[in-house]
């Protein structure tokens, strides 16, 4: 169902290898059994560790009633597990809501580092997320016209979307 990263332990310590392990296999289930994030399970770097996705989760729920939650949330998913992007792209946006482009543009050079680790959907979301006054409005069109033709079921590249076929 889902290939996960190797895992390694201290020789004197092998169980710590053994819940890292567990962390994994619960973490990369977690988001195909998840109605909330099912869309997003075939589309972004996977599997996270269970405590980054759990934060996820936090963030997410927050996004749109607290960001000031949400920021931190999204930050210590993103910090639990370093190979999980989404969080990364999600509190981009959420800079750019709350207008902290200089927040923004730090968490965008952080995923421009790791830009060959994103899958094609995630590479879509660090375009729309990269959007502003110095990108063109088709650019911006374009990449979540990529994200819908990717994630045609997601509520939230639809909606995104349709912002930019507004503005």
């Amino acid at each position: 169902v889902r290939t996960i990263g190797p895992v390694s332990a201290q020789r004197n310590a092998p169980l710590q290898g053994v819940e890292r392990l567990r962390q994994q296999v619960i973490g990369g289930l977690a988001p195909l059994v998840d109605s909330t994030l099912a869309n997003y399970a075939v589309l972004t770097t996977q599997p996270p560790s269970l405590d980054a996705y759990r934060e996820f989760l936090a963030g997410e729920a927050a996004f749109y009633r607290d960001e000031a939650s949400a920021v931190i949330h999204l930050s210590r998913a993103a910090a639990a597990d370093t190979n999980y992007l989404l969080p990364l792209l999600r509190l981009a946006l959420l800079h750019q809501n709350r207008s902290d482009l200089a927040a923004r543009d730090s968490v965008l050079a952080v995923l421009q580092s790791r830009q060959e680790r994103l899958t094609p959907y995630e590479a879509a979301y660090l375009r729309y997320a990269s959007c502003d006054t110095r990108v063109s409005p088709d650019d911006c069109v374009d990449a979540t016209a990529t994200m819908v033709r990717l994630s045609p079921r997601s509520q939230n590249a639809t909606y995104l979307h349709g912002i930019q076929l507004r503005w």
